[in-house]
């Protein structure tokens, strides 16, 4: 069934053919009569539907239906006496189907429901509105007003102020429009209209710390730190968890030169007010630098790490001190850092030269050697690497690759220091080229890296280069021992200075013979025995180029019979003694200055420790 009526239809199909049906006369059922067929219930129904789409058929075919039923109906009358029954009329009950309702149909609830719904977006529509003409329109006014303070019309601006700022309900746009009045004013040196503006805005909310930071930056601007320093005073008297007030006071008192104080106020205030915040963190840091406070800056790099969980702040600085402890072998505090760092930043090329140094350190020289390859791979020009790649070929032996790798890091820092004291050294040990090494050393003297070792060089650089007085000089600089008053000594000879060469070389005879007779190694015994024995061949070439040839001949058995007690031959005396008996004058050709390369000033011990500390007194950004 394609169709189904709906409950109206069917009610008046069933009028409608009730119109069309004769009256059948109805007569009363006998008891002997028997009902032979009686139509299920199912077929009635089928036969009424079947009836009632014939009835709901076009009307051009209606009168056609009626006839043809009118028909049917005649000759069942002409049969019914040939039945035995003709069924009973029952009664028909009406199928009642409910039906969905029509989309189309809207009841009366839902169109109000429908039509509140734009009312009510109109209404929020308007209100925003009128709060964007609040928060927009005033805000706009109000620039005019500084527009006309720039151009000199400060009436007008008072006036466009006095009307539009009353109708700022957040008090922050307010204090905003407050400062930027007062910068205005400010601008065209109208100091007193400036700060009274600023005042204002401290009256609306003394503790906002806003209004703080503009007055101080203010008062920064006009009246400089000394005055900057008793605002921040009063305004932290007043309120004692300003954060601006502690940050102005301490970067007044660094202005001072009070770094210390600078530092108590944000470690016993600001830190403790406010123990998260990043600019009183970074400043912090700054002072511990600027201090020499490092271990406590690498403890504030650690704590912010923990418990800010941030990028670190400061990283050049941190890096920088990082450095320091690696330099000092203090790898358990500086490498972790350094780590951490290139974490967050891969691209601070200072963190991975340091992270080189400490595998140096840690003597894992291939992996240095591969990271610092790869660092001038991607960065060419970076001098410390070239330096810390120099010191790896020396190292090894290769003397010239050093000698290049040395050159090329001060080719691209002409300031550093630190390369010209190394390509000094492996010139002046290695490759006796004393030009080069005398260069490199005043260089390096001239930035600032300065050793106990580099005087003594350079004085010996000076020396076989013959500039005998500039040696001599540099020699002076270092405190008197038996090696220096030789040299010394060797000098003078050779600027004809007899008398005073002389009197050196007695005085390294005292000391030698001193030492001698304290409790020594026996080690040392030859090497002094073999000292004096030199003493003793130059003492005899000044006599003898003075003239005193039986003094010289005495020096020169005496430095024989020396050397015998070290078990050896000093050749030059030998040779300068039999020479004497033959006849043949000895000249300054036949002097013994075997000056040492290696200076040990009072201990090797002593000499590692200066040079350390002057290498690492403070961590530089290269």
């Amino acid at each position: 069934i394609e169709f189904v009526p709906k409950e109206e239809e069917v009610v008046l199909v069933e009028e409608e053919a009730e119109e069309f049906e004769e009256p059948v006369e109805e007569r009363p059922v006998l008891a002997e009569e028997k009902i032979e067929f009686v139509p299920k219930e199912e077929e009635v129904v089928l036969a009424k539907k079947e009836k009632f789409a014939e009835v709901t058929g076009p009307i051009e075919k209606k009168e056609t239906k009626i006839y043809e039923e009118r028909k049917e109906w005649d000759e069942y009358e002409q049969l019914e006496e040939l039945e035995l029954l003709r069924p009973a009329k029952k009664e028909e009950k009406t199928i009642k189907i409910k039906q969905p309702p029509s989309p189309l149909k809207v009841s009366e609830e839902k169109k109000k429901q429908f039509l509140l719904v734009p009312l009510l977006v109109l209404v929020l529509i308007a209100i925003s509105g009128g709060i964007g003409w609040l928060l927009y329109f005033p805000k706009e006014k109000l620039k005019q007003g500084i527009l006309q303070i720039e151009k000199g019309k400060t009436k007008e601006a008072e006036e466009i102020f006095q009307k539009w700022i009353g109708l700022l309900f957040i008090p922050n746009q307010k204090i905003s429009f407050y400062h930027q009045y007062a910068e205005a004013y400010f601008s065209i040196n109208k100091f007193d209209e400036a700060s009274k503006k600023l005042y204002k805005a401290y009256d609306i909310d003394p503790k906002n710390q806003t209004i703080h930071k503009y007055i101080l930056s203010w008062t920064l601007k006009r009246k400089g730190w000394n005055e900057t320093k008793k605002q921040a005073q009063n305004i932290l008297s007043a309120s004692p968890e300003s954060i601006p007030a502690y940050l102005f006071l301490a970067q007044a008192l660094t202005k001072e030169g009070l770094i210390k104080n600078a530092i108590t106020q944000l470690e016993d205030g600001a830190l403790k007010v406010a123990p998260k915040d990043t600019q009183v963190i970074s400043l912090l840091q700054k002072l511990y630098f600027a201090d020499k406070e490092y271990r406590k800056l690498i403890s504030l790099h650690r704590y912010t790490q923990d418990n800010l969980k941030i990028k670190p702040l400061n990283h050049q600085i941190v890096t920088d001190v990082a450095g320091y402890f690696v330099e000092k072998g203090e790898l358990d505090i500086g490498k972790p850092v350094l780590e951490e760092i290139l974490r967050f930043y891969p691209e601070n090329i200072n963190a991975r030269y340091f992270l080189s140094l400490s595998m140096l350190k840690e003597g894992k020289k291939k992996e240095a050697f591969d990271e610092l390859t790869l660092l001038l791979k991607e960065n060419k020009n970076f001098a410390p690497a070239h330096n810390l790649l120099g010191k790896l070929f020396m190292d090894g032996k290769k003397y010239l690759e050093a000698m290049k790798s040395f050159s090329v890091a001060v080719e691209n820092d002409l300031s550093f220091g630190e390369a010209y004291y190394n390509l000094g050294d492996v010139c002046y040990y290695h490759l006796n080229d004393y030009s080069t090494s005398i260069r490199s050393y005043e260089n390096a003297r001239k930035y600032g890296y300065n050793t106990p070792q580099l005087p003594y060089n350079l004085g010996i650089s000076y020396y076989f280069k013959g500039n005998y007085e500039k040696a001599k000089i540099e020699f002076e600089k270092l405190p008197k021992d038996k090696t220096i008053l030789f040299n010394k000594a060797c000098v003078s000879t050779r600027l004809n200075r007899f008398d005073i060469a002389k009197r050196e070389f007695l005085e390294v005879e005292m000391l030698c013979k001193t030492r001698l007779k304290e409790k020594i190694s026996p080690k040392e015994e030859k090497e002094l025995y073999i000292f004096l024995a030199d003493v003793y061949n130059n003492l005899g070439i000044i006599s003898e180029l003075t003239g005193s040839i039986q003094a010289s001949q005495d020096k020169y058995w005496d430095a024989i019979n020396t050397a015998k007690l070290a078990g050896v031959q000093h050749k030059e005396s030998y040779t300068n003694f039999i020479n004497l008996l033959k006849g043949i004058r000895n000249s300054k050709n036949s002097f013994s200055d075997k000056l040492d390369k290696e200076y040990i000033v009072l201990s090797q011990k002593l000499q590692e420790s200066d040079i350390e500390t002057v290498a690492v007194e403070t961590p530089k950004t290269h």
